[in-house]
């Protein structure tokens, strides 16, 4: 399982030392933005906000206003809460999704001029997650891991001048255990 996820960032670093113009224009893109996943695991359901990063190169151009591209979501989510009676509560968690995607109109390319776009594609991912709540009672924790099939789609348009991204994405796990998520991403 590391090996896997070893080699995907890998290869994945490695086309992106590639010269970043081709004949169409810019061949990398990338974006930032924030994520919402809620994942299902036996006995719970976690749902977490986190930041999510999203790089994307450009591997093959279909035409003027659309192509493929190999992308990464590598998210990162975080909460922690505390109150005045000694309760206290912490959620972590992780996802490194890598996909190859099929983009259209706004946002596909640099010379795209269409005011609405979108992507969807398929790929496999990495989800986990963990939960503990601490209170006078005793402590309670819940933690998950998950990974196989990531299939993703979203809608991209203009705003502010800069290209956004409204995403849907769910992790189909071999181990049985399902994730979604919401991304709202802005490029960068």
């Amino acid at each position: 399982m590391k090996t896997i996820i070893i080699t995907l960032i890998a290869l994945f670093l490695l086309t992106t030392q590639v010269d970043a113009k081709s004949r169409r224009g810019k061949k990398f893109f990338q974006s930032g933005g924030v994520t919402y996943m809620y994942a299902f695991f036996p006995g719970a359901a976690i749902g977490l906000p986190g930041i999510t990063y999203n790089p994307r190169l450009i591997i093959y151009d279909v035409s003027r206003k659309s192509n493929l591209t190999i992308s990464a979501k590598p998210s990162l989510a975080f909460s922690i809460s505390t109150s005045g009676r000694g309760e206290s509560e912490s959620s972590f968690a992780f996802e490194l999704p890598v996909s190859v995607d099929i983009n259209f109109g706004h946002g596909a390319t640099s010379r795209s001029r269409d005011s609405f776009g979108g992507y969807a594609g398929l790929g496999y991912a990495f989800n986990s997650m963990s939960y503990s709540s601490f209170d006078t009672f005793g402590n309670s924790s819940v933690s998950g891991a998950t990974h196989g099939v990531y299939i993703n789609g979203g809608t991209r348009f203009e705003f502010k001048e800069k290209s956004t991204t409204v995403g849907l994405y769910s992790i189909i796990g071999f181990n049985k255990q399902i994730v979604f998520g919401l991304n709202m991403l802005y490029n960068i």
